[in-house]
């Protein structure tokens, strides 16, 4: 056990010295990249793996120490209580001079470094590639190149907010529940995208963080969530100010955009992880604490008429799942679920649009011989969850 706590003891001082290093560099650079803090932050990289080997030692022969104490007790239980063997091999057998180091201990020591690496985390990653960054982030990746890939689409096709956004009236009423997603993944501004994909990037160190309780499985089953759930609330929310509160212009205004996700993720890591910093930019850095209303504030000022109950919808389902309102989320629920929302996805579009689906037939239940009803919508008002709202054309501002 000796040369195993030696052993932890030295990569733990030298990755504390590492860090000085690093924030000497850093301090002296006064922030700007230099050759000493590239090898300031190599050396600390290299450091932090080795702590990494002497931290997985330790908690081997921890696990270890606990099977060997389980059997004793099982099997030798004549011999004296097991916990007076251990005082007597702290007192009398531990020669070092070097504290007892307990499973408890080595935990704290573990979770601080990681807490650490992850504040360092811009700074280690100046120096590397992107594709690493890339495979460190799969999921957050994959969705920032469909939401960019779909925004191309967009402007190739001249697709407005009206085809694609969430709103009550066509979706309540008219039953286009594919509106549901497709407004989720759509952003017409660029400036909106770009907004949505720089903070889903840096959020995308969920991904990387499988020992404080989240990791990508996590990330890709409550994203699930977030996606439908949000969507549900800002819904709720239109229909509450609708028909309680009789403001019948929230009928026609539409919401687009992946805003409802990233608060929500920004309230996730807050709750889980509040000493994070969220990066903007590569400009701004705002702890994760306060990031989803300093950003709800700062996307207010930067466009003011960014949907307040898009953002707020994520945040309300981002505290429910940080406060454990949906656990139980499984790979059986998630196929489960998404199963269901392609279902949906594919019937609502086949009955509601004019897209050509030969491969889906949909009977009608309907009475042939009832007339068909059909209900005028009103004129459409956009609003967008980060981006501009903009009328369109030739409808009235309201």
């Amino acid at each position: 056990m000796d040369h195993i706590a030696n052993r932890l003891q030295r990569a733990y001082n030298a990755l504390l010295k590492a860090v000085s290093d690093v924030l000497e560099a850093k301090e002296s650079a006064e922030s700007q990249r230099t050759v000493r803090t590239d090898a300031a932050l190599e050396h600390f990289y290299n450091t932090f793996q080795l702590f990494q080997a002497a931290c997985d030692q330790a908690q081997e022969f921890v696990d270890s120490v606990r099977q060997r104490i389980g059997s004793e007790c099982i099997v030798d239980e004549a011999t004296g209580p097991i916990s007076q063997k251990l005082i007597k091999l702290s007192e009398g057998g531990n020669k070092s001079g070097i504290p007892p180091l307990s499973a408890t201990r080595l935990e704290q020591m573990s979770r601080a470094v990681r807490l650490l690496v992850l504040e360092l985390q811009p700074e280690l990653s100046m120096g590397r590639l992107l594709i690493y960054d890339i495979l460190e982030k799969p999921a957050s990746s994959l969705i920032i190149g469909f939401c960019s890939a779909v925004w191309l689409y967009i402007q190739k096709k001249s697709l407005s907010y009206a085809d694609l956004g969430l709103n009550y009236e066509t979706v309540v009423s008219g039953g286009q529940h594919w509106r549901l997603l497709t407004s989720a993944f759509s952003h017409i501004s660029f400036l909106h995208l770009v907004f949505n994909m720089s903070s889903l990037w840096s959020l995308g160190v969920i991904e990387s963080l499988p020992q404080l309780g989240l990791g990508i499985r996590f990330y890709l089953h409550y994203t699930l969530v977030l996606l439908t759930a949000s969507s549900l609330v800002v819904l709720g929310l239109y229909h509450v100010l609708i028909h309680r509160f009789k403001l019948d212009f929230y009928r026609r205004v539409s919401a687009v955009g992946y805003s409802c996700v990233v608060f929500g993720w920004m309230t996730i890591l807050s709750v889980k992880h509040p000493s994070t910093k969220l990066e903007l930019f590569g400009l701004l850095s705002l702890p994760i604490s306060y990031a989803p209303f300093e950003s709800l504030v700062f996307t207010s000022i930067i466009v003011p008429q960014a949907s307040f109950l898009g953002h707020l919808s994520g945040i309300l389902v981002g505290y429910m799942i940080a406060w454990n309102v949906f656990q139980g989320m499984t790979d059986f629920w998630a196929v489960t679920i998404s199963g269901w929302l392609i279902l949906m996805f594919v019937i609502s579009l086949k009955r509601t649009s004019e897209l050509r689906m030969p491969f889906v037939h949909i009977e009608s239940v309907a009475d042939e011989i009832m007339p068909a009803v059909g209900v005028d919508s009103p004129p459409s008002r956009v609003e967008v969850r980060d981006g501009n709202s903009l009328p369109l054309t030739g409808s009235d501002l309201v």
